[in-house]
């Protein structure tokens, strides 16, 4: 059911589907820099990323009552940075909807929950510390929809972000 809800918002959207990780990227309109001149490989790198990242999803989603879809695409470990797959499911609290879909190469997880009963922020720091090997890392792919506000989020990485509702 949350597979379909998603689905029908990617619809409005364009050509992506859910099962298909490089379609997604074809929704957002905005990318941000968030490592600025920082040197790549750093703490104040990965921390400025983070700090960044966090500070763009607020201005995003301004309500931690807001309810929001997390898609994740994980991977078979070990992966390409040593980070736990369990790390990033430990940042979701219990009341939450959850859908899990196999597909070939990958588990696709969709949450359903508000703001406030997922550790966004520690997702957030994971993601920048990933490839500069810091931890806790996370390698999933982590996208994050308000479908009702059309505002979504994803952070690749130390380097950037991708946004839609700036």
């Amino acid at each position: 059911m949350l597979k379909e809800k998603l689905q029908h918002y990617f619809d409005g959207k364009g050509n992506s589907k859910i099962e298909n990780i490089s379609s997604i990227r074809n929704i957002f309109s905005q990318v941000t820099e968030l490592a600025d001149d920082f040197e790549s490989g750093t703490a104040e790198r990965a921390n400025h990323s983070a700090l960044r990242a966090i500070e763009i999803f607020q201005k995003l989603f301004k309500s931690k009552e807001s309810e929001v879809f997390v898609l994740i695409y994980e991977f078979a470990e070990p992966n390409s940075f040593d980070a736990p797959n369990e790390y990033l499911h430990f940042q979701f609290q219990n009341n939450i909807e959850k859908q899990i879909l196999d597909i070939e190469d990958c588990k696709i997880y969709i949450y359903k929950a508000k703001l406030k009963n997922i550790e966004w922020k520690n997702i957030l720091n994971a993601i920048a510390n990933a490839e500069l090997g810091f931890k806790p890392a996370i390698d999933q792919k982590i996208y994050f929809f308000d479908v009702e506000k059309n505002i979504d989020f994803y952070m690749y990485d130390d380097r950037g972000c991708l946004s839609n509702g700036l």
